[in-house]
């Protein structure tokens, strides 16, 4: 993108957009907005700071901390955040103008720059300080209002996403620290992706690798090999193909007399996070057990502790429930025990599943198919709010709080991703709808008076029908021109060389049709008008 001159880097995350850059983010904005008026969208701008005491009542200071930008002024020093996101603006505009529900429900949305402090910025416009965001908020006075507006916007989404011939999947996703409920991701496929999503291979159907659910077969023959007696082994003789993983977290007293709670996976496996917010058992927000809290409990590091005889409830994932003569560790430094099995040696306890799926795992989306991981960019995310903020902010009409729902869109990681998806071979194939430019005239030696004259012909008349023209006047040789032409996108071509005026001809070339045509001058006007329109 440096290199095609469409963003200039100011500092580490921090960047510039270029005249033909602008152009594309413009077009992709004027797509956006012409969608969402097209559901009744209303367009605002809301402010980017936004005052610390109107955030505080949401917690989003302390829930964001070090992502957060923020300044103070020096004759009062209030203390005012760059906005990573607006819930709490909006809801605080719409308390004081909606009074009835017969305004309900209304749908606002902006286009704005959003600031994150990021700590690693990288991969260009992918992650980075500052960053360009469709936010849509939406008002109800009941679920199915927001159920209906909810679905409008995905479709919504489904066409905008389409018109810009993005290859993309929808997955239902974690809400994180915005949502509080149902909510759907839109991710494209990327080698510079830092999120990982599940492929069925065998369909189109994808889902987070955290939410998926493992599909496995409950039924085990737990009395199988059992022969072998428990061993204690030094941790240099652990085949870790065998070892299971525990963590101590925090439990949800509501359910759990003790403190303290262990959750158990194979060793290769990942602790699914958002599953583990799922359960009962644990307390919200999750919280594990520091060092010495382990060590009051087990005696012994993380690294060595095991289930047995450990004095708190235990959850164990599906797949270490059918595991036999597995590895624990022996709550002793360095330690573990060889050989366990359920029932003869501990009891089999709460059965949950709490891991995030991973490569070739079986796809509950079809019989016989298994799961591929691949690595994806988040473009877009839509959430159910419900009454998260409403209540937080007591906007509330007949004593009944208002639900909301918020829908965002990343421009400029759509940007981004439109490059990286039709980036071929040193050139930009941008969709129709997006390139720079509708066409470009290329004038092979502007100092030959009858091609100088031709091509400003060309090009005002171009003007005069509303065809987005590049006029590219620069002497330069007709391979670094049509180089430059390549690496910004723009695939239509005029080209007036004396070769082809002596002969009264114009040639045109479309990249993306891979046609080249000779057109007579006298015909050319109206040829390249219907080319251009049709």
């Amino acid at each position: 993108m440096i290199k095609s001159g469409l963003i200039r880097k100011l500092s580490s995350g921090i960047y510039s957009y270029m005249p033909i850059g602008l152009k594309i983010i413009n077009k992709i904005s004027k797509l956006i907005r012409e969608e969402m008026k097209k559901i009744y969208a209303t367009e605002i701008l809301m402010p980017i700071l936004q005052p610390i005491n109107i955030c505080n009542i949401s917690n989003k200071f302390n829930t964001y901390k070090s992502e957060l930008l923020y300044c103070n002024t020096i004759k009062n020093n209030n203390c005012y955040i760059l906005s990573p996101t607006n819930e709490e603006i909006i809801t605080n505009i719409l308390k004081k103008e909606i009074k009835s529900e017969k305004l309900l429900p209304i749908i606002l949305f902006q286009i704005q720059s959003k600031f994150r402090n990021e700590l690693r910025p990288k991969n260009g416009l992918l992650r980075t300080k500052e960053f360009i965001m469709k936010d849509a908020y939406s008002f109800h006075n009941s679920k199915k209002s927001l159920n209906e507006t909810y679905e409008k916007i995905l479709i919504s989404y489904k066409k905008i996403f389409k018109k810009l011939n993005l290859n993309f999947f929808i997955n239902k996703a974690n809400s994180g620290i915005i949502g509080d409920n149902l909510s759907h991701e839109f991710h494209i496929l990327s080698k510079y992706g830092e999120n990982k999503i599940g492929l069925c291979e065998k369909s189109n159907i994808s889902g987070n690798i955290d939410i998926i659910k493992n599909y496995i077969k409950k039924k085990n023959n737990y009395f199988i090999n059992i022969k072998n007696k428990i061993k204690l082994i030094n941790e240099n003789k652990v085949n870790k193909n065998n070892l299971i993983k525990v963590f101590i977290l925090y439990s949800n007293k509501n359910y759990i007399s003790s403190k303290f709670i262990a959750v158990v996976i194979k060793y290769n496996h990942k602790l699914s996070l958002f599953k583990i917010n799922k359960l009962k058992y644990i307390q919200k927000p999750i919280k594990f057990a520091n060092k010495d809290e382990i060590y009051s409990i087990t005696k012994t590091s993380i690294d060595y502790v095991g289930i047995l005889n450990i004095k708190i409830p235990i959850i164990i994932d599906y797949d270490v429930s059918i595991m036999n003569n597995f590895i624990t560790g022996a709550n002793i430094d360095n330690k573990f025990f060889y050989g366990v099995n359920w029932y003869r040696d501990i009891k089999l306890p709460i059965i949950e599943d709490i891991r995030e799926i991973t490569y070739n795992d079986k796809s509950l989306f079809k019989i016989n198919s298994k799961i591929i991981i691949k690595k994806s960019i988040e473009i877009a995310h839509i959430f159910k709010l419900y009454d998260k903020y409403s209540s937080l902010y007591n906007f509330f009409i007949n004593n009944k709080n208002i639900l909301m729902g918020c829908y965002g869109i990343g421009i400029s990681r759509i940007f981004f991703s439109l490059v990286e998806q039709n980036y071929h071979n040193n050139k930009i194939l941008w969709p129709s709808n997006i390139e720079p430019f509708e066409i470009s005239i290329i004038s092979i030696n502007l100092n030959n008076i009858k091609i100088k004259k031709i091509s400003e012909k060309i090009y005002n008349f171009l003007l005069k029908n509303n065809i987005d023209v590049l006029f590219n006047d620069k002497n330069e040789y007709l391979g670094d021109i049509l180089y430059n032409m390549d690496i910004i996108g723009i695939s239509k071509l005029i080209i007036i060389s004396e070769k082809n005026i002596d002969k009264n001809i114009i040639e045109y070339i479309d990249k993306k049709k891979k046609n080249r045509i000779l057109i007579n001058e006298n015909d050319f006007y109206n040829k390249i008008l219907f080319i251009l329109k049709n």
